[in-house]
């Protein structure tokens, strides 16, 4: 008699709050929430059609990664951040895609993506550098081997995915400051990169003030 093979397949409820928890981080990554809006429980659950419970299962997850704030007798609110929040995010976000590209460059090995897996970097301003930039770091994260890395990067560029929705407001630079740093990732220039990334920094620390004003205004 032939053995039974077993299916490492996912229970519907984990299905079901890992559905609800991907719909609720959109929501936030593309504003829907302002930072610190209330959060109706009651509303998501009619909208997704499922009970209260895989709502607040999901909430309480994005809530332990920075997302949601969860308050006792209160309920819910989107993650509330001020300017000395967005610089400290960007800060440990540059140093998490810096460690990277440390690990990548002492590893002794090039690494880099080859160009057809990232926005060809001679026309950046016909691209969507949102994505392009988000593509960039995480290609960084994983090519560096390292798995806690990969997930802190993923998480803040999840949380910044907003704010750079935004940026093209206030940098009209973009577009060239991101072909230099992909130029660089995919030339495996790893020094040249680093000094790259530290401007990007440096940067945003400039424009946080304003940024954070745009996340609070309703689009």
């Amino acid at each position: 008699m032939p053995a039974i093979q077993r299916r490492n397949v996912m229970p519907k409820r984990e299905i079901k709050i890992e559905r609800v928890y991907e719909h609720i981080k959109m929501l936030i990554k593309n504003g829907a929430y302002l930072p610190g809006e209330h959060v109706d429980i009651d509303a998501l659950k009619d909208q997704l059609g499922v009970s209260i419970q895989p709502v607040r299962t999901a909430l309480y997850m994005l809530a332990r990664e920075g997302f949601i704030e969860a308050f006792p007798n209160e309920g819910f609110r989107s993650a509330r951040i001020t300017e000395p929040d967005l610089e400290d995010l960007y800060t440990v976000h540059v140093y998490h895609v810096d460690l990277s590209i440390k690990l990548i460059a002492s590893s002794g090995l090039v690494i880099a993506q080859a160009p057809a897996l990232l926005p060809t970097t001679g026309g950046a301003a016909d691209i969507d550098l949102v994505a392009a930039t988000e593509h960039l770091f995480s290609s960084i994260a994983l090519a560096s081997g390292n798995t806690s890395l990969k997930h802190y990067v993923a998480n803040e560029i999840d949380r910044l995915h907003a704010v750079r929705k935004l940026k093209g407001q206030l940098l009209p630079d973009w577009s060239s400051e991101y072909d230099e740093m992909a130029s660089a990732w995919l030339r495996a220039d790893y020094q040249d990169f680093r000094r790259l990334l530290n401007e990007y920094r440096q940067v945003r620390k400039n424009i946080a003030s304003r940024l954070v004003r745009l996340l609070h205004q309703r689009t």
